[in-house]
């Protein structure tokens, strides 16, 4: 079964994963960065065979986004039990937005204890840092921002006949000034749920906290959206019948920095703005990433629909009723 993460483990892996960054101080070579490490698996019956692809960018330098999408589908076939599964993940990190859209799809006909499990990993960051701009006050005047984590709405949907449902998504925002006390971090897990699935906080989910600061100062941003996705179908223990399940989420989470003291501003490294407005064209490019993953998981959701009415000459709906 999936490894399991709660709040302080998302935590305490993104603050390793950027410690390199220090307080305030970008690596020497690395200007901004983006990276995604995208995996999509099927674990056969009993958990004895695993077929998966992974895409892992590693951390690429001083470059703006980067995206993938990945499928993988496996079907097995046990002397009691038939077993198929799918997993689709479209993911794009970029300067100050991640987006992932990610499915999870099992069907199992027959009787016994084999299981199937499909799922997805996703692991997405971004990096950058801002130089305090206050031509008109004097250093030791403190500066204001107001930092943002600002998601667009997070779809998830969970469902089993006989069999189990884990997601995870959890999205981190960390902050680090030169000048002392001029640091914060904002992180939000969304889902942590199995056996049902899980569905977001039923309150506001967006954060922001103002950051402290002085002229001429300068702040590292990182930002991380880790994503989890696995959907385990069953056989029937003592007479044969369909089971099926599936997870689903798709989303993005935008990251702010927007200047509150009047003649102060800032320069990215990257020359990237992060202050709320229309998206920029890695923006619109993530968008029709994250479509085309939507679309695909659909069309992949129509497909084992059709294969539960080959397998049992009836739909998988009336089966459900």
């Amino acid at each position: 079964m999936a490894q399991r993460f709660t709040k302080a483990s998302l935590v305490a892996a993104f603050v390793a994963y950027i410690g390199g960054l220090g307080a305030g101080r970008a690596l020497s070579a690395t200007l901004y960065s983006v990276s995604d490490s995208t995996t999509v698996s099927v674990t056969g019956p009993g958990g004895e065979s695993n077929s998966s692809k992974t895409f892992d960018s590693g951390t690429l330098a001083n470059t703006t986004s980067v995206s993938k999408q990945l499928e993988i589908s496996s079907s097995f076939t046990s002397p009691q039990v038939q077993s198929s599964g799918t997993a689709t993940a479209g993911a794009t990190a970029s300067l100050g937005r991640l987006q992932d859209s990610s499915f999870a799809y099992s069907l199992t006909n027959g009787t016994g204890l084999d299981f199937i499990g499909p799922g997805t990993s996703v692991s997405l960051t971004w990096t950058d840092s801002l130089t305090v701009v206050a031509p008109t006050l004097s250093p030791t005047t403190p500066v204001q921002f107001n930092i943002e984590m600002d998601f667009s709405p997070f779809t998830l949907a969970a469902s089993s006949t006989l069999g189990s449902v884990l997601e995870q998504v959890g999205v981190g925002f960390i902050v680090n000034g030169s000048s002392p006390g001029s640091s914060l971090d904002l992180n939000q897990v969304l889902c942590d749920g199995d056996a049902e699935g899980c569905f977001p906080p039923t309150g506001p989910i967006d954060q922001s906290a103002i950051l402290t600061t002085y002229p001429g100062a300068t702040i590292s941003l990182a930002g991380n959206l880790s994503a989890n996705g696995y959907a385990y179908a069953y056989g029937c223990p003592y007479s044969p019948c369909v089971n099926q399940s599936e997870s689903g989420f798709q989303g993005a989470v935008n990251f702010y920095a927007v200047p509150l003291t009047p003649g102060a501003s800032y320069v990215s490294a990257s020359g990237t703005s992060y202050a709320p407005g229309v998206p920029e064209a890695s923006a619109l490019g993530l968008l029709l990433a994250g479509a085309v993953a939507l679309a695909l998981a659909s069309c992949v959701a129509a497909g084992w629909r059709s294969a539960v009415y080959a397998m049992t000459g009836t739909s998988l709906e009336s089966r459900m009723r």
